[in-house]
């Protein structure tokens, strides 16, 4: 395996492993196979561009060949963090509303945006791991 494309799959490894982001959600969020985002990942194999690109753009990532090859962000882990937390938060809190409005006591819209901003704080909070089970 190439020096570079070592380091590209190092440095995208690395983002999976900040993130917390296990392989087989990794896997959803590309498209690919998890043996092959795993042999990606762990140097196994030489993937092709097309390959390192799902996995750069479901890491909110960009791969950058050429004279100056890097990967760069385009959206920060933090702000990644966050985009997951809410969206988990909205499903949690909307599971909720719909369980209670069936049994006729749903709560208020300003009632829950305090529940979803409560759920994605408590999220943040917790094991990165758990922020991107289903």
């Amino acid at each position: 395996m190439s020096r570079i494309h070592s380091d590209i799959t190092e440095q995208l490894e690395q983002r999976r492993r900040d993130l917390g982001l296990p392989y087989g959600v990794l896997s959803r969020r590309s498209g690919l196979g998890v043996a092959t985002v795993q042999r990606t990942l762990n140097g196994v194999t030489e993937a092709r561009m097309e390959t390192l690109s799902a996995i750069a753009l479901a890491l909110g990532v960009t791969v950058h060949l050429g004279v100056d090859t890097n990967v760069t962000e385009h959206i920060t882990l933090e702000q990644m963090l966050q985009q997951r937390a809410q969206e988990k938060a909205l499903m949690l809190a909307g599971l909720a509303q719909a369980s209670a409005g069936l049994e006729g006591q749903a709560v208020s819209e300003k009632t829950m945006q305090q529940a979803v901003k409560e759920l994605e704080r408590k999220l943040l909070a917790g094991s990165k791991r758990k922020l991107w089970e289903s």
